[in-house]
């Protein structure tokens, strides 16, 4: 971690400014030194990683003070920069609504009102029941879990949890009358079921095989959200009058954390990390310690965490009430997603809702004022072939930031530069020759520097 220019401009208007003094929180950094007209300079080394809040202060001729406004700024090691895919189907254009990737970056969620899933390049849909439905989670080999709509009744819909495997097809899951199904692992499915016909009161349940187990704390509501390869199990757990508190759940033991209004635990990784959010802040629960993630912004929720404990999730910026912003929680630091794609993207990244191993992202945004659209991030450039002819590969390439260099190998050990996207976009065609009487040809595009 380098140096770095922290700059303010101030002014006086009957007067002379005398000094100007930069803090970080209440932590005295030193003197600006005059660098331009009205502006000052100091530079600064970081020293660690995380999030930093900046202001200076000035002194005029006459004793007066003024101080800038506060500066939120987040300091990382080598963070991830991305490439941006919008998740589609080839065949209408209708958005993808993603919800869950796993480690095969197999993407699940909903196509209009049809649970989809998404793999290389390619949606499907698939039919629950005829009914109105959408996947909410993936196992690593495959098993998706959600739910369908049961019937539509006057006063709300009745939902029904299902479960899909490449061998056995759609299943319902047994037993229950009013219910969701909001995660699996190899420890089994959780979720959330109705206790009574106004489906106002909810039992938090996990079903491992055919056998299901239900808790709910001696709250008035229990909802689980997810569950690791060990069976700890997390999500919320409503109290009265009505204080909703994260949990962590095991074979009939429940620990609560802090909460407060809207608090919960949406995740769990392999090593027990848990995220979610506790009084409007996201959080990092392990070892028996909370960690707050990060002064971006106000009301944060951490809705995913891989087994290297980045995790992914929402902030609302400070000043807007509508429209909230993607975050990647990654070494310590919260940081803006938005960040991390190229600027020219025309994308508006608003929520990350689940990160895998290879630190693919799924989520929603807006895309050039289009409204809501799913998005996929990539670390690094990638390509999709869309067409092969006799003497040429076609297809469309997406970057991150900055310069990228298409090559040419045949023997993927010596690699001869083909073209150069100097224009710096975020996406384009390509189309490569190859030469017919060479025995082979690998191509591939490489962009080896960040943002």
């Amino acid at each position: 971690m380098g140096p770095m220019t922290l700059r303010a401009r101030m002014s006086d208007l009957d007067g002379v400014v005398e000094s100007v003094r930069f803090y970080e929180g209440t932590n005295f950094l030193g003197l600006g030194i005059p660098s331009g007209s009205n502006e000052f300079a100091l530079t600064w080394t970081p020293g660690r990683t995380g999030n930093f809040s900046f202001y200076a202060s000035a002194i005029d001729n006459g004793g007066s003070t003024g101080i800038t406004a506060t500066v939120l700024i987040s300091v990382a090691t080598n963070p991830p920069v991305f490439s941006v895919i919008e998740l589609e189907t080839s065949q209408t254009n209708t958005s993808f609504d993603p919800w869950a990737i796993n480690s095969q970056r197999v993407v699940v969620g909903s196509i209009t009102n049809s649970a989809a899933r998404w793999s290389q390049w390619q949606t499907e849909v698939f039919d629950v029941f005829g009914k109105s439905a959408v996947a909410r989670a993936i196992s690593d080999n495959g098993t998706i879990v959600g739910e369908f709509v049961q019937a539509h009744n006057q006063q709300y819909d009745t939902y029904q949890p299902f479960c899909y495997s490449p061998d056995r097809g759609v299943l319902q899951l047994p037993g229950l009358t009013y219910g969701y199904a909001n995660a699996i692992s190899r420890a089994g499915i959780v979720g959330f079921a109705a206790t009574n016909s106004s489906a106002t009161s909810f039992l938090g349940y996990q079903l491992d095989g055919t056998n299901y187990a239900f808790f709910n704390g001696g709250g008035l509501s229990c909802y689980a959200n997810d569950i690791n390869d060990d069976g700890l199990i997390v999500g919320s757990l409503l109290l009265p009058p009505g204080d909703a508190h994260p949990f962590i759940y095991r074979a009939g033991e429940m620990t609560l954390l802090s909460g407060g209004a809207g608090s919960g635990a949406n995740a769990i990784n392999r090593h027990g990390q848990v995220v979610g959010t506790t009084g409007g802040e996201a959080f990092l629960y392990e070892h028996g310690t909370m960690t707050y993630m990060g002064p971006l912004g106000t009301a944060h929720s951490a809705l995913d965490i891989n087994d290297d404990g980045k995790a992914v999730g929402y902030y609302y910026p400070y000043g807007t009430v509508n429209s909230p912003s993607a975050f990647l929680f990654s070494d310590g630091v919260m940081i803006d997603l938005n960040q991390l794609i190229p600027t020219n993207s025309g994308w508006s990244l608003q929520t990350a809702r689940s990160i895998n191993n290879g630190n693919w992202i799924i989520g929603k945004g807006s895309r050039a004022g289009r409204g809501s659209q799913g998005f996929l991030l990539v670390p690094g450039p990638i390509m999709n072939l869309t067409n092969a002819t006799a003497t040429a590969l076609e297809g469309r390439a997406y970057f991150v930031e900055g310069m990228a260099v298409f090559e040419r190998s045949t023997d993927l050990i010596n690699w001869t530069p083909l073209a150069t996207n100097t224009s710096s976009v975020a996406e384009a065609p390509f189309s490569l020759a190859f030469d017919l009487t060479e025995r082979a040809a690998f191509f591939r595009v490489v962009q080896t520097f960040p943002p």
